[in-house]
């Protein structure tokens, strides 16, 4: 279930003996059947381009401070609040805003930056959170009401700040400031991305689970 939003259709997990939720609640849900389905890409030729993507992350100077661009048509209230704030202060560059670019070219932006912010879709992930992930770049944003099949860890994996975004500048300030920590950061998402999000270990992790749960059936209504 690729759904944006975290609610489940009942009747199919009803009648579903394993069903895998992307924006997985991480609350739960009534049902024991209902497992964490990960999540994806933007696009698939992601895997395409990320060899070269990885490389000019790792060998070239980055051109900006803190990168952002989000489309207007979704979570319209707290994607234009962090616009408000990442434009409005002069303490680093921000480079994005919310018009559209090539695909292509918004992974460049990414590679080429030392923090990229992260705010929720239509639902609470957003593909981008992914791109940022494989890319190996020090994501700031709110915090996850949704989970993967995996933990992301705050100040491991990724770090979260307050969900009105009021200390968003101060943190960005601080890891612009704070390289060794900003660039740990970057190095776990990238292997976190390798381990678990890159699509063979997605599709081994699918296997893997329909082999366990399926030779031993879980029915529970909780």
């Amino acid at each position: 279930d690729y759904a944006d939003r975290s609610d489940i259709n009942v009747e199919c997990a009803i009648q579903s003996a394993l069903y895998f939720k992307l924006q997985y609640r991480r609350k739960g849900y009534n049902y024991d059947r209902i497992v964490p389905g990960g999540y994806l890409p933007n696009d698939r030729n992601l895997y395409d381009y990320l060899p070269s993507i990885r490389t000019l992350r790792d060998r070239k100077k980055p051109r900006f401070d803190v990168h952002g661009r989000f489309s207007p048509q979704y979570s319209a209230t707290i994607r234009a609040n962090a616009m408000q704030r990442l434009t409005g202060q002069h303490q680093f560059q921000f480079e994005g805003g919310l018009a559209k670019i090539r695909y292509s070219r918004f992974l460049r932006e990414i590679a080429r930056s030392r923090l990229a912010i992260n705010l929720p879709g239509i639902g609470d992930f957003c593909f981008r959170l992914i791109d940022y992930l494989a890319i190996g770049v020090c994501v700031i944003g709110p915090p996850l009401l949704n989970c993967l099949h995996i933990p992301l860890e705050d100040r491991r994996h990724l770090v979260f700040v307050k969900p009105d975004l009021s200390d968003l500048v101060e943190t960005c300030e601080y890891y612009l400031r704070n390289e060794a920590e900003r660039e740990t950061i970057a190095r776990n998402a990238r292997n976190l991305f390798d381990a678990a999000l890159h699509h063979t270990q997605l599709g081994a992790y699918y296997i893997r689970m329909c082999l366990d749960r399926l030779a031993n059936p879980v029915d529970s209504h909780v």
